[in-house]
């Protein structure tokens, strides 16, 4: 296994089991969180403190915790590392969320440098 992949799937091991500090502890300062699409809802976060201050924020707000999510596949090549999972989740609001999601996550030095994340945006609108 490459460090990259174990990088990875140690994060994803430890959001699977409702712990995300792991998983903030190998962003990179200068991240970039991409939410793939043309919509409204296509969006990039740049840098580690926009990511934990708006958009982990709203997971730690918007959805019951602890925020999960259950790995699916995991694959690698060179420094990419691709991660398909399904959340395990409930809205605050009490509406069950169970996104899909795949995220292409580039890893350089050990740490998170982008994060390219396609997910159901349509079931995003209807939960929140």
């Amino acid at each position: 296994m490459t460090k990259e992949k174990k990088l990875i799937t140690d994060v994803i091991l430890a959001l699977s089991e409702g712990r995300d500090q792991p998983f903030i502890d190998a962003m990179h300062d200068e991240i970039q969180w991409v939410w793939m699409g043309s919509g409204d809802l296509a969006k990039t976060f740049r840098g580690k403190n926009a990511i934990v201050n708006e958009l982990w924020k709203s997971v730690k707000t918007d959805i019951m915790q602890p925020f999960t999510i259950l790995p699916k596949l995991i694959i690698s090549e060179d420094e990419y590392v691709v991660v398909e999972s399904v959340g395990n989740n409930t809205a605050t609001n009490g509406k069950e969320y169970h996104n899909r999601y795949c995220w292409v996550i580039k890893v350089i030095d050990n740490k998170i440098m982008e994060l390219r994340e396609y997910m159901d945006t349509e079931l995003v609108r209807k939960t929140f």
